[in-house]
């Protein structure tokens, strides 16, 4: 089986006309010699006037795609041109199908297109590249709206999206894919207000028609059976991600490697399940949709120790397959989990994020030496990213505040905070740096509250400066909301600790309007409502017995999800200590 080279290998990108850098849009394979984009976009590539004339381009078209470092030649099919005009109703717009002059074999495998575009609200893949060339292979999350606006497109919503990622205007073009990356849903048509990161996409119905009207229908793949189960499992994976993230704290890269790499090992169990005579990852896809991750792990476990046999370029194979593996057993097992990315650091030793998820995981195993080691092998790794520079210090900022040495982890902390700094400097629009920013403050915060409450409040409260911003440019991402409530807790525990308690309740108080919005937003929020029991345990506690209410329902949130298993063992400690709260309050 050939290396899946990710959902965002079969994007290029169109160059603007007499521009040598100008980027006209995106184009996505359908097929191995059929490439989908949008008429404006080939428009802009070519120099035609606006709105596209009605009649066919018959100029050669190139797209590059990076995962070939090349580009490709082809021509809009006849049948295959449909205008940005306004068509008449029911009519096609804007979709340019493009026969490529050799087909490319490299790139594997294609998604599949749906007939129909979901009619239900779904989490969505998008793949793009800023204007300009600024950066290639952009992939941001979005919410596909569950109903059609004018024209039959529909609304593409951000969805938490990480480091500032959204959709731009040169993302036209590029497919709207499933949330596995597997099946093509629709196309980027339009965005709304510039940086809204709000987009319009034209459904897989439409697109589908104009492949029919092109003749290219019978070169692409539909999906299928087997693509809805892996979607399906993909799903039941990422619900357990997330309810996983309750308990832990988790960087927002982190978060979407993590899920890169589950989006992975269940793209392989899909390839395998279409692909092998056996019945094995047929079997695992069908375990993960009801919750059982362990025959989709030993389905993996195969496929790393396959690639472990054969030396070359199937070792670095090896250590993603491990990856994989190992993000996939975090769910249910750290200690397995921090067996594969060992194996995975033997195959592939110039990996930073692979020591960095060795070095927290030792941790959580309680081998600090381990994650010392672990995470020095990260700082001594080869990496562009200067960003990652700054994750090592964190990292060992943390390591040593939890063996108390407080001054050597205040050290990497501002190690980490003037990297940050740098960073968000050089780019002030890119939200990303700005939380990394906000993350360092916090951090150096929590060593100051250890003994120089004044400088922690200063710490917490330019933190919160940081993120406020962040969640007012950006309301509807979850994140950022969250991270405002966090600096509402810290800066309320500070209060206290000082004797402030009026000012402590109304950070308290702030911190939980924020994840009962949230909450309110969506009631699947899981840890939104563990991150609420917080602050209603911290007013319960500084209430006195007008508090009892608020301790009544923090347990009301902890011993559900500890009956189902939702809980940490940490914060299944919490319940008899609220419980011992409450009898305090009796007496």
């Amino acid at each position: 089986m050939a290396a899946d080279l990710g959902p965002g290998a079969a994007v290029g990108w169109l160059q603007s006309h007499g521009t040598p850098s100008g980027l006209a849009g995106c184009a996505f394979l359908i097929g191995p010699d059929i490439a989908l984009t949008c008429a404006h976009v080939i428009g802009a590539h070519l120099g035609l006037r606006k709105p596209v004339p009605t009649e066919q381009p018959t100029e050669a078209v190139r797209i590059h795609f990076e995962a070939l470092q090349d580009e490709v030649t082809g021509r809009v099919l006849p049948g295959g041109w449909f205008s940005n005009a306004r068509p008449p109703p029911g009519g096609l717009s804007d979709i340019a199908v493009v026969r490529l002059d050799k087909p490319v074999l490299a790139i594997s495998p294609l998604p599949a297109i749906a007939q129909r575009m979901p009619t239900q609200s779904r989490p969505v893949l998008i793949h793009g590249a800023e204007a300009d060339y600024k950066s290639y292979g952009q992939q941001v999350q979005g919410e596909m709206g569950g109903s059609n606006i004018p024209r039959g497109w529909r609304q593409i919503n951000p969805r938490d999206s990480e480091r500032g990622f959204t959709v731009e205007e040169g993302f036209s073009g590029s497919a709207v894919l499933d949330d596995l990356g597997n099946v093509v849903w629709g196309m980027v048509v339009a965005v709304a207000e510039q940086g809204s990161g709000v987009a319009y996409a034209i459904p897989a119905e439409d697109l589908w028609a104009a492949l029919g009207f092109a003749g290219a229908e019978t070169t692409v793949r539909v999906s299928d059976a087997t693509d809805r189960r892996a979607e399906e499992a993909m799903a039941k994976v990422r619900a357990e991600y997330e309810a996983q993230l309750a308990k832990r704290d988790s960087e927002a890269q982190r978060m979407r490697q993590e899920l890169d790499h589950l989006r992975q090992g269940v793209r392989g169990l899909e390839q395998e399940a279409r692909e092998s005579p056996d019945q094995e990852a047929a079997a695992a896809l069908d375990a993960l949709i009801v919750g059982d991750v362990l025959p989709a792990t030993e389905v993996l476990r195969r496929k790393m120790e396959e690639r472990l046999a054969v030396s070359g370029e199937a070792r670095r194979e090896a250590a993603a397959a491990a990856r994989q593996l190992g993000t996939m057993l975090k769910l249910v097992d750290s200690a397995s989990a921090l067996k594969a990315f060992r194996q995975a650091a033997d195959c592939d030793p110039d990996d930073f994020w692979t020591w960095i998820e060795i070095g927290r995981l030792e941790q959580i195993a309680g081998d600090l030496d381990g994650a010392a080691k672990a995470i020095d092998a990260a700082r001594q790794a080869e990496v562009e990213d200067e960003r990652c520079r700054g994750v090592a210090f964190s990292d060992r900022g943390d390591l040593c505040f939890s063996q108390g040495d407080l001054s050597a982890a205040l050290t990497s902390y501002q190690a980490s905070l003037a990297i940050a700094d740098r960073l968000a400097k050089a780019d002030p629009g890119n939200a990303g740096w700005q939380r990394d920013l906000s993350v360092s403050q916090e951090k150096i915060g929590d060593v100051q509250a250890q003994g120089d409450l004044s400088a922690a409040l200063t710490s917490y409260q330019a933190s919160l400066a940081i993120r406020d911003r962040l969640a007012k440019a950006d309301p509807g991402n979850a994140v950022w909301q969250r991270d405002v409530a966090v600096s509402n807790e810290r800066i309320g525990d500070v209060q206290s600790k000082r004797g402030e308690t009026a000012k402590a309740i109304a950070a308290f108080d702030r911190a939980l309007n924020f994840y009962r919005e949230l909450q309110r937003r969506n009631p699947a929020d899981v840890p939104s409502r563990v991150f609420s029991v917080v602050p209603l345990w911290r007013l319960g506690r500084l209430r006195g017995r007008k508090g009892r209410t608020d301790l009544e329902a923090a347990l009301a949130i902890l011993e559900p999800l500890a009956a189902t298993g939702r809980l940490d063992a940490n914060r299944r400690g919490w319940i008899k200590l609220i419980q011992n709260d409450i009898v305090a309050l009796r007496e």
